[in-house]
């Protein structure tokens, strides 16, 4: 049975199916196990979350995408959560490693923000809430695909690899 679904400011949106949603309850008659939140997770230890992370974002490709957030005024705080909570859905750890990884994915990412001499917005409140993301982005990869040097990515990867050892030599629980 599909109807109109009229919102109280008089807008309708597309056909909306009640019945074709889920029952109550039917997540707990489900097969065990087919979520990632139901496994447990492929790293319980800090450290190794945060050595898979590097390895996975801080390629060439992830310091310009981390560059063009940056640049859209995007704070290193915001991807950071957004780094650590996509790796809890996938099941890579549980949200109390993901809590205690935030703070060092933030230093990371402020730490590619200056290196590459981008001025970062702190604050939640942005002045301009309504940006076209879409075609700022795109702005920013064409200006990006002009750019032919590396040396910026190059440096941002050299002061990944001394924060890496300052970090191995401590740990990141150690403070």
């Amino acid at each position: 049975m599909k109807t109109k679904f009229k919102y109280p400011s008089g807008k309708s949106n597309k056909d909306v199916n009640f019945f074709g949603a889920s029952i109550p309850g039917q997540s707990l008659t489900d097969a065990p196990g087919i979520y990632p939140w139901d496994k447990p997770p492929k790293y319980a230890n800090i450290d190794d979350a945060y050595t898979y992370v590097r390895d996975q974002l801080y390629t060439d490709e992830g310091v310009i995408k981390i560059m063009d957030l940056l640049e859209m005024n995007v704070p290193p705080t915001t991807i950071a959560k957004s780094v650590v909570i996509m790796g809890w859905m996938r099941g890579l750890w549980n949200p109390d490693v993901a809590e205690m990884l935030k703070q060092a994915v933030s230093v990371d990412i402020t730490l590619i923000g200056t290196e590459a001499d981008i001025e970062m917005t702190f604050n939640k409140d942005r002045k301009n809430k309504t940006v076209d993301w879409k075609s700022l982005y795109n702005k920013r990869k064409k200006e990006l695909n002009k750019e032919t040097d590396n040396s910026v990515v190059d440096n941002i990867q050299d002061a990944l690899e001394d924060r890496q050892v300052e970090v191995s030599k401590k740990g990141l629980m150690s403070r």
